[in-house]
């Protein structure tokens, strides 16, 4: 008795601009720079999703990239939480990674476009 894959996870892009975006609330901008905000925020996604076999790797590699040396604020921390067990399917995982690595200049733009909605729908 086989069993089929388990299907991956129907919005990827929306699972990698909630990481890079949870990330982001806890990166400092007077560690990274402003000119430098969202080359970082792209590097450390594609980066992580690289060298990362398990979701843990992919979120320590990338919150270095950004200098994220402390803990990871609240909002963080809970965003980080719930992407675990999103993403805890193998094949989930497995085809976020890739997204992330072979997409990261696009996600970098629509993680920037959400959190400028974001920002505005605050003040």
């Amino acid at each position: 008795m086989s069993t089929a894959p388990a299907t991956p996870h129907p919005d990827l892009i929306g699972l990698a601009i909630r990481f890079q975006s949870a990330l982001l609330d806890s990166a400092d901008v007077e560690a990274i720079g402003r000119a430098h905000w969202w080359d970082r925020a792209k590097t450390a996604l594609e980066t992580g999703a690289s060298s990362g076999t398990v979701f843990s790797e992919v979120v320590s590699t990338a919150a270095r990239k950004l200098q994220i040396t402390t803990s990871f604020s609240a909002r963080t921390a809970e965003e980080i939480a719930k992407l675990t067990t999103e993403l805890a399917d193998p094949n989930t995982f497995a085809a976020w990674r890739e997204l992330c690595q072979s997409d990261a200049v696009y996600l970098t733009a629509l993680t920037r476009v959400e959190r400028n909605t974001r920002k505005k729908a605050a003040t």
